[in-house]
C-alpha cells in the first residue's frame, strides 16, 4: 500500500513537473529589438541570453570598444573572453592570484591586469602575454586615460604611479597622507585624476594631472565605508558606489552633494552609465539590478535576481547591459521586441 501510494505522489510530481514545461516552452520567446537600451523602453529591458559561469565571484566586466567582445576578471584572476556575435566564451586564461583590478585598452586591443603580485600586466584578447610593468607594491585600481597614452595604477600604499603607454615608463609617483587607493578615475577632458583612498579616512582627492601636483580633497566620510566605484556623468559630476545603500552623484570640482539615488537595501557593487549618459545601472548586494534616470535618480525598473549582482556594464552601442549574478554566471539582457 505505501509503495502505490509513492507511485501515485511520483506520477502527480511528475505531471506537474510536465504542466510547468509545456507552459515556459509555450511562453513567447524573446526577439531581440536591437534598440538601444532608453527610458522610453526600459519595461521591455529582459533576459537575452545566459553566456558563462565562473566558481569565483567576476568582478569586473567590460566590452571591448568594437563591442565583438565582452572581458570578464573573476578574483581568482582568471579572465573570460566572450565572444558576442556567437554570445560564448572564446578564450579563458589565468592572469595571476588575487586579481583586484582589470582594464581593457582599446586602442591597443589589450587587456590589463594588476593585483596581489605587484605587477601590470598586459594581454592580448587570446590570452597571449604581451609585456609586463613591476610595480613593487600590491595593486587595487587603475585607470586609463581618455587618449589611452596614460595608466594610473593605485596601490595599497600611499602611491599612484602614472605610465606613459607609448613607452610604458613612469611618469609620475603621487604621494599623499592616505593610503589603499581603491578607485581612480580620469576626468573626460584629462585633466583631473580621482583618486578614493580608505585608510585611515575614507576620502576623494581630485590630482591635477598638468603638474601631477594634489589639487584638493573634495569628499571625506565621517565614518567607515568602502568605495566600490566612482564613474563620471556629463562634464562636472561624479558618481560613486559604495557599502552605503544609496548611490551619490557630486559635483566633481566642489564635492558638493547633487542628488542620491536610494533604492538599494545594502551595499552597491558596481554602477555603469549608458552611452548617451541617459540611465544609470547599479549592481547590488541585496540581488537587484537597478536602472535609474541619470538625471534626477527617478527610478526606472527593478530587478531581483535573488543573489548578489556583482559586476555590470553597459555595451559601447547601449543595446546590451551586462551583469554577474553571483553563483549563477553573466547575464546579458536587451529590450524584447
Amino acid at each position: 500500500m505505501k509503495s502505490l501510494k509513492l507511485i501515485f505522489v511520483g506520477i502527480f510530481i511528475l505531471l506537474v513537473y510536465t504542466a510547468i514545461s509545456c507552459s515556459e516552452e509555450n511562453d513567447d520567446p524573446f526577439v531581440f529589438s536591437d534598440e538601444i537600451i532608453s527610458k522610453e523602453n526600459i519595461q521591455n529591458l529582459g533576459k537575452y541570453k545566459a553566456i558563462g559561469y565562473s566558481k569565483s565571484n567576476i568582478s569586473y566586466l567590460e566590452f571591448t570598444g568594437d563591442k565583438q567582445y565582452l572581458i570578464a576578471a573573476a578574483y581568482d584572476g582568471t579572465i573570460k573572453v566572450y565572444d558576442m556575435n556567437q554570445f560564448i566564451e572564446t578564450k579563458t586564461f589565468f592572469a595571476q592570484d588575487e586579481l583586484l583590478s582589470m582594464l581593457v585598452n582599446n586602442e591597443k586591443e589589450e587587456i590589463i591586469t594588476g593585483g596581489n603580485t605587484e605587477e601590470v600586466n598586459f594581454w592580448d584578447y587570446t590570452g597571449n602575454l604581451l609585456s609586463s610593468y613591476t610595480v613593487g607594491y600590491e595593486i587595487h585600481s587603475m585607470a586609463l586615460s581618455p587618449d589611452c597614452n596614460k595608466l594610473a595604477i593605485g596601490c595599497e600604499s600611499h602611491k599612484i604611479i602614472i605610465l606613459d603607454l607609448s613607452t610604458n615608463e613612469k611618469i609620475a609617483e603621487l604621494t599623499s597622507d592616505y593610503h589603499y587607493v581603491s578607485n581612480l578615475l580620469f576626468s573626460k577632458d584629462q585633466n583631473y585624476l580621482f583618486a578614493s583612498y580608505e585608510r585611515d579616512n575614507n576620502v576623494i582627492l581630485k590630482w591635477d594631472t598638468n603638474n601631477w601636483g594634489q589639487k584638493e580633497l573634495i569628499k571625506q566620510e565621517s565614518s567607515r565605508i568602502d568605495y566600490h566605484s566612482i564613474k563620471q556623468y556629463a562634464t562636472d559630476k561624479l558618481v560613486i558606489a559604495t557599502s552605503k545603500n544609496a548611490i551619490e552623484s557630486i559635483n566633481s570640482q566642489t564635492g558638493d552633494a547633487i542628488v542620491s539615488y536610494s533604492a538599494h537595501t545594502s551595499g552597491v557593487h558596481d554602477i555603469a552609465i549608458s552611452y548617451n549618459e541617459e540611465l544609470i545601472a547599479s549592481a547590488g548586494d541585496d540581488g537587484k539590478l537597478i536602472v535609474w534616470n541619470a538625471k534626477n535618480a527617478e527610478l526606472f525598473r527593478t530587478v531581483s535576481v535573488n543573489k548578489e549582482v556583482m559586476s555590470i556594464a553597459f555595451s559601447p552601442d547601449g543595446k546590451y547591459l551586462a551583469f554577474y549574478v553571483a553563483g549563477k554566471g553573466v547575464q546579458i539582457w536587451a529590450i524584447n521586441k
